[in-house]
């Protein structure tokens, strides 16, 4: 399971992405990531996640959709 107590914002510091990316289960690619502030992490598009996973497209894909997250609200009725 997912542990959401961590929040990832563009204020976080480089160990506080890290260990985001652990409680993530990004574990396979945190060396990669590891001199990224938050802000770096939220400013780059899905070519250059891709590009920095190495083309893994499970990976890309996923840690894109962690970082651009959008809550929908219900439609109501």
């Amino acid at each position: 399971p997912k542990n959401n107590t961590m929040k990832l914002t563009p204020q976080s510091t480089c160990d506080e992405v890290v260990n985001w990316l652990n409680e993530q289960n990004f574990s396979s690619i945190v060396h990669r990531f590891q001199h990224y502030r938050g802000l770096d992490l939220f400013r780059l598009s899905f070519d250059e996640i891709h590009r920095i996973c190495q083309a893994d497209d499970s990976l890309s894909i996923r840690l894109y959709n962690e970082l651009n997250e959008k809550i929908v609200p219900p439609v109501k009725t």
